[in-house]
């Protein structure tokens, strides 16, 4: 038992991992959206958040931007641009990229309140399953 709580909670804190570039600490969260903003937005919206136009032109060199250990090794950026990185990555908004599910989308439900929803069913027939289970050893063992 012990072992399984172990591995738990040590799936729980890699699933939540977070990265450090220039000494500020990212999320995971702000990580993907510090990512997508440094992937997508203009030199306009980077020198909006206080970067200077060389650092802006130095990271639309470097795109597609896989991790923010790029930016943070650029000679031009400093801890405080990934500051302003990270800061900005609570603003970002990440549409659906999921472009196939289009009947849903006409329905009016965005793809990730779909993939919410069926989520909750599986979970929710999971513990159906199990609960099921419980009882058919509770019963074996039992003798019925």
């Amino acid at each position: 038992m012990k072992k399984i709580i172990i591995s738990l909670f040590s799936l729980f804190a890699l699933s939540h991992a977070s990265g450090t570039y220039d000494t500020y600490t990212f999320t995971d969260t702000e990580e993907r959206y510090a990512l997508f903003f440094v992937n997508y937005y203009t030199a306009g919206d980077i020198q909006s958040i206080g970067l200077n136009s060389t650092d802006s032109t130095n990271i639309l060199n470097l795109r597609p931007i896989t991790s923010l250990l790029d930016v943070a090794n650029l000679s031009s950026t400093t801890g405080t641009d990934m500051k302003r990185i990270r800061e900005v990555s609570h603003l970002v908004s990440i549409p659906d990229q999921n472009t196939t599910m289009t009947s849903y989308n006409a329905l009016g439900v965005k793809v990730s309140d779909f993939n919410y929803l069926m989520a909750l069913c599986g979970l929710l027939i999971g513990f159906i399953f199990a609960f099921a289970l419980i009882s058919s050893i509770q019963n074996i063992a039992k003798g019925k």
